[in-house]
């Protein structure tokens, strides 16, 4: 017969096995609410790399809840920021517009993943991007992204429900160049131009004089020791060591100083410019 001290003795034993089992299926369940979370990051950064190729935005918005709420902060490499807020819908529209553009993905790493349950149907995540951008006309910017994300067990799948995206600019060698122009506009005489632009962790402003001198049938403008001609069809012309370079079609002095810093001067850091 079983002695009290021994029936208290495996009432014990009986208890210790049954919280273990609890507690080792608990933690069993963590496990698998991580792992099936960390898959939906990696898989919705894999679709979304993808984009371009694909140009299917269903890819990407098929990880998000249709009242998907979201804000961006963005700081540049100039020292200034831009807050964007959005839900669902404006999401649909920007990865729209990502397949309509020449933009690529050149670099989306994720890492540092880290999952926080709350619920069986509930969990947060947070993770860092280390991305890469270009346009086809080349290397556009790259930096760092902290992310927050908020999952709901919708179905039986996980689904972003919130996310938060704080982007840092660390380099930037091609972008929107700003150009300001001093002194006469008119056909003839100089035209100085203060461009800044894009170089890696700042910008650089450079000062140009581009002098104006029309002949019969071109106008000959020069800066530096580059040489341009603008045709009477409003051709405008590089002269690179006797060849000549063809840079589009322009109307007046002031276009075609422009075109000859977008397209030549500053071709490998403007893909675009503001003037002022």
């Amino acid at each position: 017969m079983i002695s009290f001290t021994q029936r208290i003795t495996l009432a014990s034993v009986l208890i210790g096995l049954l919280l273990t089992g609890v507690f080792m299926s608990k933690a069993q369940a963590q496990d698998n609410t991580e792992a099936e979370i960390t898959a939906v990051i990696e898989n919705f950064a894999r679709d979304y790399v993808a984009l371009p190729e694909t140009k299917n935005p269903q890819t990407v918005l098929r990880y998000m809840e249709q009242d998907l709420t979201y804000s961006i902060f963005v700081l540049t490499i100039s020292g200034s920021s831009r807050t964007q807020r959005g839900a669902y819908d404006n999401f649909a529209t920007y990865l729209g517009s990502l397949v309509r553009t020449d933009l690529e993905l050149l670099k989306y790493d994720v890492s540092n993943i880290n999952v926080t349950q709350f619920g069986e149907s509930s969990g947060t995540a947070t993770y860092v991007v280390n991305y890469e951008t270009k346009e086809t006309d080349g290397l556009w910017v790259k930096g760092k992204e902290t992310v927050t994300m908020a999952f709901e067990k919708v179905g039986g799948a996980w689904k972003i429900a919130f996310y938060n995206i704080v982007q840092v600019e660390d380099e930037k060698y091609k972008g929107t160049c700003l150009c300001e122009l001093f002194a006469s506009q008119s056909e003839e005489g100089n035209l100085v131009v203060k461009t800044t632009i894009p170089n890696g962790r700042s910008y650089t402003t450079h000062f140009d004089n581009f002098e104006f001198r029309t002949g019969e049938g071109e106008t000959l403008i020069k800066t530096g020791e580059h040489v341009f001609k603008r045709l009477a069809n409003g051709q405008l012309i590089a002269v690179v060591e006797g060849d000549e370079i063809e840079l589009g079609m322009v109307t007046n002095k002031r276009e075609s100083v422009l075109a000859i810093i977008r397209k030549h001067l500053y071709s490998d850091s403007c893909a675009r410019l503001r003037v002022n």
